[in-house]
């Protein structure tokens, strides 16, 4: 499944009943037993002798993988997850399918999807510029940078840098640091032109999240619960590294250091969180996902509203990116067509989401260990093999039905 890798880093009824609701989610055995043997592969492969490929990238080594949880979930059937591996490296114990994975940038769908909700309420518009929705900040950046929109943010055309000096004083409320880091980061006159070709870009979504949540006097962390978490009955969704600090009740994160992996329980700043800071379970997860499907009843967003935020943007016709708002939009035969996906990982975790709209299905992978050539293709392995596992349960169900 290599061609699957993705290279970047009112009132809505639950689609599925909360976990609390429905128990703990077993661990599938087929799913389970395919994950358990890429994870012991991968432990073989690096007590071998390290290898670093032609390009001598440091990144190649081959490290094991502590954990990968990965599964699908059909819109009105039962979500399969299978688990395998240990929530810490040395340590005996092991990862279940609830337990809380980081999904680091696929936090940008998240954010994009709440500022729908508000542009379908009249609260904010995809045009609304920077000036506009930060105006006590508009004295203290750039000119330049006034006239940036919303959806130039959620789809990375803003000409906006990749990442700010993201460290501010830490005992400020989080948005008072949040403003602190963009007047930093905007006060001069951009290095190059801002001419709308596409340039990644997390500062672009924490100031996308900022907009947001002036429109409500408050923080993003607290409209985002409000306006999806609590609407979609996503529990366990929250923000920072998952678990208690100092304890191994959930996975701990590992951070890739040559054939090394460093156990962590770090995240990225937590300033940086409409870019990338939440972290819940894959049934929860499920539940946003397949809002994105089409699945949520009423609908999580306008259809007017979900077209643009699936929507690619080109700036001409060479322009070969697929980027929409918060998703890569791609087309793949195995999923029935249009898919969206992204890719997560705050240097200590790697997550993968394909959602089929198509399919009215969803398909998740993460794993406890950040950015390595062998991390992100496990990813990829993952995703594959929870889609044979949907193929052949529908296959079978086909069976059941001629019979």
């Amino acid at each position: 499944m290599s061609a699957l890798l993705l290279t970047f880093v009112i009132c809505v009824f639950p689609i599925q009943e909360s976990q609390s609701e429905q128990g703990s989610i077993p661990n599938d055995p087929e799913i389970q037993q395919r994950l358990q043997e890429m994870v012991d592969k991968s432990i073989e492969a690096a007590d071998k002798e390290t290898k670093l490929d032609g390009s001598k990238d440091p990144m190649s080594f081959d490290i094991p993988i502590p954990a990968i949880i990965a599964g699908y979930q059909k819109h009105g059937e039962p979500i399969r997850i299978g688990a395998a591996g240990v929530r810490k490296l040395e340590s005996d114990e092991l990862v279940t399918p609830n337990d809380l994975v980081h999904i680091g940038s696929c936090t940008k769908a998240m954010t994009a999807t709440l500022i729908g909700r508000l542009i379908d309420r009249g609260e904010l518009s995809f045009e609304t510029t920077i000036k506009e929705g930060l105006p006590h900040l508009a004295q203290k950046i750039h000119k330049d940078y006034h006239d940036i929109t919303v959806h130039q943010l959620l789809t990375h055309r803003s000409g906006l840098p990749r990442e700010a000096f993201w460290r501010d004083n830490p005992k400020s409320k989080i948005t008072k640091q949040r403003n602190k880091i963009v007047i930093k980061a905007l006060a001069d006159k951009p290095k190059s032109p801002l001419d709308d070709s596409f340039a990644y870009s997390n500062l672009g979504y924490c100031i996308a999240g900022m907009i947001a949540a002036k429109t409500q006097n408050t923080s993003w962390e607290k409209l985002i619960k409000r306006e999806l978490f609590d609407v979609l009955d996503m529990k366990s969704a929250s923000f920072g590294p998952p678990g208690t600090k100092g304890k191994i009740d959930q996975p701990w994160g590992h951070a890739p250091l040559g054939k090394v992996l460093l156990p962590r329980q770090g995240d990225n700043p937590f300033v940086l969180g409409p870019a990338g800071t939440v972290h819940l379970t894959i049934a929860d997860w499920a539940k946003f996902a397949l809002a994105h499907a089409g699945c949520s009843d009423p609908p999580i967003v306008s259809e007017e509203t979900m077209k643009i935020l699936h929507e690619v943007v080109k700036q001409n016709d060479e322009d070969e990116n697929n980027y929409a708002c918060g998703w890569m939009v791609l087309q793949r035969p195995l999923l029935q067509g249009t898919a969206l996906c992204h890719n997560g990982s705050n240097t200590m975790w790697f997550a993968t989401i394909w959602v089929a709209p198509k399919n009215e299905a969803a398909y998740f992978a993460a794993i406890n260990a950040g950015l390595n050539h062998g991390i992100t293709k496990a990813a990829d392995d993952a995703i594959g093999v929870v889609i044979e596992a949907h193929k052949k349960a529908y296959m079978e169900n086909k069976r059941g039905e001629s019979e």
